[in-house]
């Protein structure tokens, strides 16, 4: 696809977020975009590649991501004092942009506040050995990941069984998913 071919290439961008996908390893903006008609909403961000294609616009490190986010974000801003709408309008999705950046920072603090809490609370319980995990044959050349992931994370439970579905491989090569049947994802960060 073609940078233009899509009428959300046209919207209106207000804000941009970086969000972590565990299972790919990597950081992928999302941006709260307004159209002709119709709310802000989050979607993914696309950019323009410089042969004319489209892209998504990802991050592999949380620093280079939250810092390129805090730059558009300044950009943004300006552009929607300084474009050419209303004053009324122009004051609405100031505040609806301030009210969704506000709710995405209270998340990310308390998400911070959470895994704290969750380490004070298993501090003195023991993380799995390496030598306890029973583990697939192919999951064996990741059983030192593995331990490491569960003596960082306080998400063991306190001895008793952690079923492991599957371990992967991020795209980038390193470690990427452990997965817990059904829905808890374990991701080792780089």
């Amino acid at each position: 696809m073609k940078w233009a071919d899509s009428k959300r290439d046209f919207d209106t961008i207000l804000a941009v977020w970086p969000t972590y996908d565990p299972l790919h390893g990597f950081w992928e903006m999302h941006e709260l975009a307004v159209s002709q008609v119709g709310a802000p909403k989050w979607r993914d961000r696309r950019i323009p590649t410089p042969e004319g294609l489209v892209k998504m616009d990802r991050h592999f490190d949380s620093g280079a991501a939250f810092a390129a986010g805090s730059s558009l974000n300044e950009r943004y801003a300006s552009e929607l004092q300084h474009g050419p709408i209303g004053e009324d309008l122009r004051r609405s999705l100031q505040l609806k942009t301030r009210k969704a950046l506000q709710a995405k920072e209270r998340l990310r603090s308390e998400e911070a506040l959470m895994l704290a809490e969750a380490r004070r609370r298993k501090a003195a319980v023991p993380a799995p050995s390496a030598s306890d995990l029973q583990l697939t044959a192919r999951a064996e050349p990741f059983r030192d990941a593995l331990a490491a992931a569960l003596s960082a994370y306080p998400y063991h439970n306190d001895g008793k069984d952690v079923r492991v579905a599957e371990i992967t491989k991020r795209i980038s090569g390193s470690l990427a998913t452990l997965t817990d049947c059904p829905k808890t994802l374990i991701a080792v960060p780089d």
